[in-house]
């Protein structure tokens, strides 16, 4: 049984289960998911017979995290409802070649191949780890999507927006993925300056990593123009928020900011409203516990602008 039969075997149906059940969650019929996956509906009926928890089991036994598969997922789905299927069989692949590169299936495969000798790393030499990257896929397409909304120049600041995100292998700020030249406003429109990377924001990447040792869910956050409207919409929506600033000066921004996470005592943190200071522009830091329900979170306080 070579890597990619194992594959075959126990991943893609698992994960195929999940999208199966989204996509009947979403009002699609068994003929209409048939038609999106290239399958029979009595296969896709097979799939929905079968409880939801245990595709994620499955994938959770082999190395995922529930936040994980619920990204990726919710990232695929959305491809074939948006018609992408270029997009989504490139992020599939993508998802699969990543867990053999990372040596994932590897307790699996000797488990299930007894001739596999105990030192074997073919996949970990043959797929280098790095040019392949399924997270940063997951994040363009979630950045597309919020650069194509009509409205979603009126969200930017004068020092352009950022997204950035904790992949669930990042380790600390330098792994996390943002746009490098930032997101700006070109007229009524949003433009990213340069592709996604590891790496590709110090300032709000370390915003994040801070929020994080107080609120370990957030994995995402983006910068938008700071507004007294768009602040009240965002608590209207439920979200916890913390105020703070002005500053004295930028030098003791990240300073006076942890002194004012830990006087808070939050333990939920969906929202900083920094009102800036000396030589530093009001900014709303808005946080998620993954890409889809930033986009979500931006999605809605776009509606009640």
């Amino acid at each position: 049984m070579i890597p990619y039969e194992l594959v075959v075997k126990h991943v893609l149906p698992e994960i195929k289960g999940l999208i199966i059940h989204k996509l009947y969650s979403l009002g699609y019929s068994q003929l209409h998911i048939a038609r999106l996956l290239g399958m029979s509906q009595s296969m896709v009926n097979k799939y929905l017979s079968t409880k939801i928890d245990k595709f994620t089991e499955k994938l959770m036994a082999l190395g995922f995290s529930r936040d994980e598969i619920r990204g990726f997922v919710e990232s695929l789905t959305s491809m074939l409802v948006e018609g992408n299927i270029a997009g989504f069989h490139m992020l599939m692949m993508n998802i699969v070649n990543h867990m053999l590169s990372t040596g994932r299936l590897c307790r699996l495969h000797k488990r299930l191949y007894k001739g596999l000798p105990d030192n074997c790393d073919v996949c970990m030499r043959v797929i280098v780890p790095g040019i392949i990257d399924p997270y940063i896929i997951q994040y363009e397409d979630v950045l597309n999507r919020i650069v194509k909304h009509p409205h979603s120049y009126k969200l930017v600041p004068e020092v352009g927006m950022n997204i950035v995100f904790s992949p669930p292998d990042a380790k600390d700020p330098s792994q996390y993925i943002a746009v490098p030249g930032r997101i700006v406003r070109v007229n009524n429109r949003v433009v990213p300056v340069g592709r996604p990377i590891r790496g590709g924001s110090r300032h709000t990447a370390r915003i994040l990593h801070l929020v994080k040792k107080y609120d370990p869910s957030k994995n995402v956050c983006i910068t938008i123009r700071y507004e007294p409207l768009y602040r009240n919409i965002l608590e209207s929506m439920g979200l916890k928020i913390i105020d703070t600033g002005p500053h004295k000066s930028k030098e003791y921004f990240e300073e006076e900011l942890e002194k004012e996470l830990s006087r808070s005592g939050a333990k939920v943190i969906d929202v900083i409203a920094d009102k800036g200071g000396m030589g530093l522009e009001s900014i709303i830091y808005l946080f998620s516990t993954s890409l889809n329900e930033l986009s979500d979170r931006i999605f809605m306080l776009l509606e009640r602008i």
